[in-house]
């Protein structure tokens, strides 16, 4: 194990300069992990939807987030090794991920139906719901909780600093989302091609983003309320 300069408390700035130097110095892991499990469905998606029934974009619909709740999983799985100064590996990121995916699914169903809940109220509350949640996943990866508990965990590491997770997270959302809605405006046509749903997937090669900040949140967060030892971390989930 190499040092660990990313396991320490940050400031705005500085967790959005690491976001960037991980998705930079880690592309070959953080960007596979995208390719192999969300671009070939996202194009199939792509070309299958425009003539699909309604039970086949239901399918769809489950299919799509299934997978981004796995693939949410392998990269918070990579990005922890990162921090902890370890080597990312897809596989490994891969095998603790599945081993963990029913818990990432029941947390995912749990908070999506809180997420849905605070909607219906009005969409500010809904979005602080998402924030609120939003370690949910390091949670069930790194700590090894149960659904319920890594809401409660979230919550309590996030209380009193929503603002500033909010806005990192939802700054990185925005770079992510922008082009990936704004591009395929431009590829607008009758019928989809592979080509076509290639080019206009190519944006969401920043999906990882928001999740890197997530997870450097997770500990600025853990570092500033609990003094954070590195030592027990992640022990109980090698393989």
């Amino acid at each position: 194990m190499v040092s660990e300069p990313y396991v320490r408390s940050q400031t705005w700035g500085g967790i959005a300069t690491s976001t960037f130097q991980i998705y930079a110095l880690h592309y070959r892991v953080v960007i596979p992990i995208f390719a192999i499990l969300l671009l070939p469905f996202w194009m199939l998606w792509d070309l299958v939807l425009p003539t699909a029934t309604m039970g086949q974009a239901l399918l769809l619909l489950t299919i799509n987030s299934i997978l981004q709740i796995l693939g949410t999983g392998v990269l918070t799985v990579a990005i922890h090794d990162i921090c902890m100064g370890n080597e990312p590996s897809i596989r490994h990121s891969f095998t603790i991920a599945s081993r963990r995916l029913s818990q990432l699914v029941k947390v995912s169903i749990l908070q999506s139906v809180f997420i849905i809940l605070g909607v219906l109220m009005l969409i500010v509350p809904g979005i602080i719901i998402s924030i609120r949640y939003l370690f949910s996943a390091s949670a069930v990866i790194v700590e090894g909780l149960s659904p319920g508990e890594a809401l409660k965990r979230s919550a309590q590491l996030g209380k009193g600093r929503w603002w500033k997770c909010g806005i990192i997270y939802g700054g990185f959302f925005l770079v992510y989302i922008t082009p990936a809605l704004a591009l395929p405006m431009f590829l607008q046509d009758e019928t989809a091609t592979i080509l076509q749903s290639l080019i206009s997937n190519l944006p969401a090669l920043l999906y990882p983003l928001p999740q890197i900040s997530a997870v450097l949140m997770y500990y600025d967060l853990r570092s500033r309320k609990e003094n954070l030892d590195i030592r027990p971390l992640f022990v109980d989930i090698e393989p």
